[in-house]
């Protein structure tokens, strides 16, 4: 429990500290731009762990705690996807 804590502060706070890139006022077209290496590297590393959660819930049949941490590797993979996949 204390490690999901972790990983969804440490994540909130890669999203929360770059969104003034995306929401700033030169922001709004986001299309054309991109995370700086370090918050992708952050990001990449939070899905990873993320994931590993996800397989140790399942493998202690956790299965409603393995789909919410999957589902959250998955979204979190689709904002890396969007804004690093270029880096």
């Amino acid at each position: 429990m204390k490690i999901r804590k972790i990983l969804t502060v440490s994540l909130l706070l890669i999203l929360f500290s770059s969104s003034n890139m995306v929401f700033g006022k030169k922001g709004r077209d986001y299309r054309n731009k991109k995370y700086s290496n370090e918050v992708c590297k952050d990001l990449y590393h939070g899905v990873l762990r993320t994931l590993a959660v996800a397989g140790k819930s399942w493998k202690e049949q956790k299965w409603k705690k393995a789909d919410l941490e999957t589902q959250t590797a998955k979204n979190y993979s689709t904002v890396y996807a969007t804004f690093c996949k270029d880096k």
